[in-house]
C-alpha cells in the first residue's frame, strides 16, 4: 500500500512537471544592437529603400515557428489547411494571434508576443552580426528555405532546414510569419532621417515576413515586406513569438 501511494505521487509529480513545460516555447536571446534594414539587391521593392539603420534592445525570439500541436494545446482546435502536429501553424489571422498569444500569457505568466518588424529583420540577419545574406542565413534559399521551387508545394516540420547562425530555423519559407507592426511603406526613409510627415505611408496593414512554400525567389529574401489587413487568414501565413529581455 505504501509503495503504491508513493508510486502515484512521483507519477503526480511528473505530471504537474510536464504541465508546466507543456506550453513553454524554445527562445533564442538576440543580444541588441544596430540593425541594417532594407536592401540594395536588384529585386528589392521601393518599400525596401533606403537602406537604414536603427537600433535594437536585446530580446527573444522564437527558435522555431509556432507548431499545431502548440496552437491547439492553447486554443483547443487546429485551424490549419495541413494537418501535422509538427507543422507550422497556418491559417491564422493577426487577430488570431494576438488572442493565442492572450490565452498563452495567462496560462504562461510569460509576455510573449509577435515581435517587431525590426525585431524580425535583425534576428533574421544573425542579430548584431548583420550578416547580409539574401535569405536568413545563407545566399543558397534551398539550404535554408522551403520555397514554391521545392517539393512538397505544403508546409514541412519545423526544424527541418539549416538554422542561421542564431541558431534560429525557417525565418525563409515555409510560411509566412506575421509582425506587430502597422505596415507604413516610407519607414525607411523616416529612419534615415527624410522630413516626411509621420501619417504619410502609414496603411492599416499589417507586416508578415520571410516568404513561404509558396513564395517566388524575390519574395523570400529577408529584407523582403509583406502587408496585409489583420483579418486575413492564409493557408501560408503563421508566426513565431517574441518577447523581452528581462
Amino acid at each position: 500500500m505504501k509503495h503504491t501511494t508513493y508510486a502515484g505521487f512521483i507519477t503526480l509529480l511528473l505530471l504537474l512537471f510536464s504541465c508546466q513545460n507543456f506550453y513553454e516555447h524554445e527562445m533564442i536571446y538576440v543580444e541588441g544592437g544596430n540593425a541594417i534594414l532594407g536592401s540594395n539587391h536588384s529585386m528589392a521593392d521601393a518599400d525596401e529603400l533606403p537602406v537604414c539603420t536603427v537600433a535594437i534592445n536585446s530580446f527573444y525570439i522564437g527558435k522555431y515557428e509556432v507548431t499545431q500541436s502548440q496552437w491547439e494545446s492553447v486554443m483547443g482546435k487546429n485551424p490549419s489547411t495541413i494537418r501535422r502536429a509538427n507543422h507550422p501553424v497556418e491559417n491564422v489571422s493577426w487577430h488570431d494571434v494576438q488572442l493565442f498569444i492572450e490565452r498563452l500569457n495567462k496560462k504562461t505568466g510569460e509576455n510573449y508576443r509577435l515581435p517587431t518588424e525590426e525585431e524580425w529583420s535583425y534576428a533574421a540577419m544573425g542579430g548584431n552580426r548583420n550578416e547580409r545574406h539574401i535569405f536568413s542565413g545563407s545566399d543558397s534559399l534551398f539550404l535554408v528555405g522551403h520555397s514554391s521551387m521545392m517539393i512538397p508545394i505544403r508546409t514541412i516540420p519545423v526544424g527541418e532546414k539549416m538554422p542561421n547562425s542564431l541558431g534560429i530555423y525557417d525565418m525563409t519559407g515555409n510560411v509566412n510569419e506575421w509582425c506587430c507592426n502597422t505596415y507604413d511603406s516610407l519607414l525607411y526613409a523616416k529612419y534615415s532621417g527624410a522630413n516626411i510627415p509621420d501619417s504619410l505611408g502609414i496603411t492599416d496593414e499589417k507586416v508578415f515576413k520571410g516568404g513561404s512554400f509558396g513564395s517566388e525567389y524575390r519574395y523570400s529574401r529577408a529584407s523582403n515586406r509583406n502587408h496585409c489587413t489583420p483579418d486575413v487568414y492564409n493557408f501560408d501565413i503563421g508566426f513565431r513569438l517574441a518577447k523581452d529581455a528581462k
